[in-house]
């Protein structure tokens, strides 16, 4: 399979003002973040992979963790930038994290890794387990559902989204590969309309 990234950063920057309105006040995830947050040291410093417009970057922030958020979507992290200046985000790509090594306490891949192909999860994963503190968390929303395929874009008529969704053994067997224990799988059915798969899958583990 070619490689999907580009295609990706160009709908996520062509649906970018849509995709915020519907989900700028969403708060169903809210819980998850909130269980990720009161497993790490209060005040240390957290990464969000594919943080999109930065909602959970803000939520986070304002819980009192400095905040990092790295994205690929130049309109998703202009729109962050804007709407959360006290927060950093940088254009990186999840899959060549430049971080130094024990930077985190925590890292956040909400929705994100399920743009990854398949091959490189293993990889992706290693590169945050490398630069998590010792017994650092990283937390992964993600969706339950077929490996490597192209959906239609509920937001661009016309345009299709690479996406990557999991099985719980699937990931919890990537996550092992790359190091980390204490995983922890919970699922959810979803009904939001504009969602490519009925169960939410909110993923924890440790380092």
């Amino acid at each position: 399979m070619v490689d999907p990234t580009k295609s990706i950063i160009d709908v996520y920057d062509t649906i970018t003002d849509s995709y915020v309105k519907q989900y700028s006040e969403d708060s169903s995830d809210k819980p998850h973040v909130d269980m990720f947050a009161s497993k790490l040291h209060s005040g240390g410093e957290v990464l969000d992979i594919g943080c999109g417009a930065g909602q959970n970057a803000c939520h986070l922030a304002k819980k009192g963790f400095r905040v990092t958020g790295v994205d690929l979507s130049k309109n998703m992290l202009a729109i962050a930038k804007k709407t959360y200046p006290d927060s950093s985000f940088i254009e990186m790509d999840m899959r060549n994290i430049k971080f130094p090594t024990g930077r985190f306490d925590g890292i956040l891949s909400s929705y994100s890794l399920i743009h990854v192909m398949d091959a490189d999860v293993t990889d992706v994963l290693k590169s945050c387990f490398q630069i998590l503190k010792a017994n650092g968390w990283i937390a992964i929303f993600a969706q339950q559902g077929e490996i490597d395929h192209y959906v239609d874009e509920p937001f661009a008529p016309g345009k299709k989204t690479f996406f990557n969704f999991f099985t719980p053994k699937r990931i919890t067997r990537y996550l092992k590969e790359a190091g980390f224990s204490s995983i922890s799988i919970q699922s959810e059915h979803c009904d939001d309309p504009y969602n490519m798969s009925d169960t939410n899958l909110y993923i924890f583990a440790r380092k």
